[in-house]
Parts: C-alpha cells; sequence; structure tokens
C-alpha cells in the first residue's frame, strides 16, 4: 500500500506550482493521499474519494482551502469525530479498504510553532498552539480500538529525531504517539533532508520503501518550501515498546 503526504503551501489546483506537485503525485500511483494545507478540489484529478477539514482558523483563507485533505481509492466509512483537535488545528481521519484490508487514517495538521487564533492579543507563547494540539492528540488516540491497523499522517511540523525547534514540543510528540512508530525518521532519499511531514504506525504495519518528491520544478524554480513523501506499507510490523 502506497501513501503520499505532501503539505501543498496553500497553493489553488489551478496553478503551475498544484499542477507540477499533482502530477508528480499521480505518477507515483498512491493509494492513499494526505494533502495538507490544500483545496477540497486539490485531488479532484485522481477520481476516488475524499475526506476533508478546513480546521482552526489562523488567518484570512479561501473558502476552499482545506487544512487536511485525505483521499483514497476506495470509499470512507465510519469517520471520527475531531473537533476537539478541529478546534485547535486540522484533523480528520476514517477507514478505508486498501490491498492490506481495513485501515484506520488519520490526517493531521500540527500547529506552527508561531499559530495563533486569528484576531486573539495577546498571541500566545512560541509552541503553546503546537503542544496544546498535540497533547488533544494523545488524549484522542487513547480512546480509539487500535486493534484496527491505524496510519497518523501529515504535517507535524517536526522534525523527527530534532534537528530544530523546543524539546518541550518533541517530548509532547512522543507523548501522544505513544504506541505509533514514527516510519520517516532522518534523512529522506533521494532528498538527502529531514521532513517536517510524517507517516505513523501501529504495530500491524511496518515500512518497504520510503522516499521523497522533489519540491523544485523541472526550470528548478520552488515549488514550495516542502517536499512529498512517499511510503510504501507492509503488513507484519513488529511489536513496539516504550
Amino acid at each position: 500500500m502506497r501513501i503520499i503526504t505532501w503539505n501543498f503551501g496553500r497553493h489553488a489546483p489551478d496553478t503551475p506550482e498544484a499542477r507540477t506537485m499533482l502530477d508528480r503525485i499521480t505518477a507515483a500511483k498512491p493509494d492513499v493521499v494526505c494533502l495538507t494545507k490544500g483545496y477540497e478540489t486539490s485531488l479532484a484529478a485522481l477520481g476516488g474519494h475524499v475526506i476533508s477539514n478546513a480546521g482552526a482558523s489562523w488567518g484570512p483563507a479561501a473558502p476552499e482551502e482545506r487544512k487536511v485533505i485525505l483521499w483514497s481509492k476506495s470509499p470512507w466509512r465510519d469517520p471520527l469525530d475531531l473537533g476537539a483537535l478541529t478546534a485547535l488545528g486540522g484533523a480528520v481521519g476514517a477507514l478505508t479498504d486498501t490491498d492490506l484490508g481495513l485501515v484506520r487514517f488519520i490526517g493531521i495538521a500540527t500547529p506552527n510553532p508561531f499559530a495563533s487564533p486569528e484576531g486573539k492579543l495577546p498571541r500566545p507563547p512560541q509552541w503553546s498552539m503546537h503542544i496544546s494540539y498535540l497533547e488533544m492528540l494523545g488524549e484522542t488516540l487513547k480512546r480509539l480500538d487500535l486493534s484496527t491497523p491505524t496510519v497518523i499522517v501529515g504535517d507535524f511540523n517536526q522534525f523527527v529525531p530534532l534537528i530544530w525547534g523546543a524539546w518541550s514540543a518533541h517530548h509532547a510528540l512522543n507523548a501522544a504517539l505513544h504506541g505509533f512508530g514514527i516510519l520517516t525518521q532522518g534523512d529522506i532519499a533521494p532528498i538527502g533532508e529531514h521532513t517536517l511531514d510524517h507517516v505513523t504506525v501501529t504495530h500491524h504495519l511496518r515500512a518497504g520503501d520510503i522516499s521523497g518528491l522533489s519540491r523544485f520544478a523541472e526550470d528548478g524554480a520552488a515549488l514550495g518550501d516542502r517536499f512529498g513523501v512517499v511510503v510504501d506499507l507492509e503488513s507484519g510490523g513488529v511489536q513496539i515498546f516504550d
């Protein structure tokens, strides 16, 4: 099963940047895609099935903008109630049939270190909304039946292992993901860089190949500040011990 996650940097679907990124996603032939900072129709050309979430308001946004978009070749069902998370950032989750059987996906958009609710003064301290979101994510995951294979995917706004950021945020991330394995740690080939966009899984699943999709167009122009991440998942993961 192939998963792709990519932060689209708020590029509208008809922009050259979005079209190029979509072409690369299409060429990779994914089974599930998680876009962050995209549009409701960003993945329309793929067909399939989409669920999305506009999330919390951090500033002016177009009506079609979505903090998280999940796409699958198969229909989504049994959507999760993630209202507490979406009040802080973005989140959407549901079940879908895959080549590995029924899998639950939760797409997330974690607030950046400087995130602040639109119009709120004084602004909250740096990293505070990010940490609050992760604490709520941890509480949400504790309430789920994780006997179903589960994937958390999207914009984590943290490097793993920590190469920049706050230790308090990093500890909050590790606590929230108790029982999950972060597959996208360290440098991602062939990009040669760490990523802020991750794929994490329960013990039912493991990674095969992991690779990146370039954030540069053929002419060298930047498509955005994030590259795409491609993860091939297999059954038969190992037990995770903390």
